[in-house]
């Protein structure tokens, strides 16, 4: 099955919310995107080799990490899929943690085209 690019109406992008964490301050958004955006992909690069090599431990830093970035930052289905995986990895479900990572991944790659005008 062919999988449609993400679209900014495919995430949960909470705008208002983000703003008001970044005290409504544009620029500050602006500064803080771009890191948030390159340092979780450098976690799902750590999360893929943690799932990989079975390491629950870092399953649950990495997810537990994402969650509280991606809700600072608006992303709020990312930071659910991230809840779910690292509850999955506290109860060892390998099965759902392979099946969340697929998810956040894709979370990710969705809610950077809904961020895209912001950078």
């Amino acid at each position: 099955m062919t999988q449609l690019p993400p679209t900014a109406a495919d995430v949960d992008f909470d705008l208002p919310g983000t703003m008001a964490r970044m005290l409504d301050d544009e620029d500050m958004f602006r500064s803080v995107l771009p890191l948030f955006l390159t340092d979780a992909a450098e976690r799902l690069v750590l999360l893929r080799h943690a799932v990989a090599t079975g390491d629950a431990a870092e399953i649950s830093r990495q997810a537990h990490t994402l969650k509280g970035a991606a809700a600072n930052l608006g992303a709020q289905t990312m930071a659910s899929t991230a809840d779910n995986l690292w509850l999955h990895a506290r109860d060892g479900q390998l099965a759902a943690i392979r099946e969340d990572l697929a998810r956040i991944e894709l979370d990710f790659g969705r809610y950077r085209v809904a961020v895209a005008a912001w950078l």
